[in-house]
């Protein structure tokens, strides 16, 4: 009942707020619906990227929360788990378009010819 009215509410600021205090709180499944919500709300792709880490981030906080200490093989998939939406938030903050080697020795080299 709750997220069906933050939907409604016009001011996404508000709903993003909301958000964070429920990751704040522990309440990390709230928090990754709130996220998601806002995902189509968003003025710009970074924006855009960066919500969807916290969305990310909120769903691996949200597996952990399932960890039970008896159980080594459970706790094991849950960290698994964890890891994989942990890697999928990081990859969300990371720029497409980044080179992934540096270009200096390339340059220097350039500018000596």
């Amino acid at each position: 009942v709750i997220k069906q009215q933050l939907e409604s509410v016009s001011n996404g600021w508000t709903v993003y707020r909301i958000a964070r205090q429920a990751s704040r709180m522990g309440n990390h499944d709230m928090a990754k619906e709130l996220y998601q919500s806002l995902l189509t709300q968003v003025a710009s792709e970074h924006f855009y990227f960066w919500l969807n880490s916290l969305k990310e981030f909120s769903h691996a906080e949200q597996c952990l929360t399932g960890l039970q200490e008896e159980n080594y093989s459970s706790a094991l998939s849950c960290i698994a788990e964890s890891l994989k939406f942990y890697h999928k938030g990081i990859a969300s903050l990371t720029p497409e378009d980044k080179p992934t080697t540096c270009n200096c020795h390339n340059n220097c080299h350039d500018l000596r010819k």
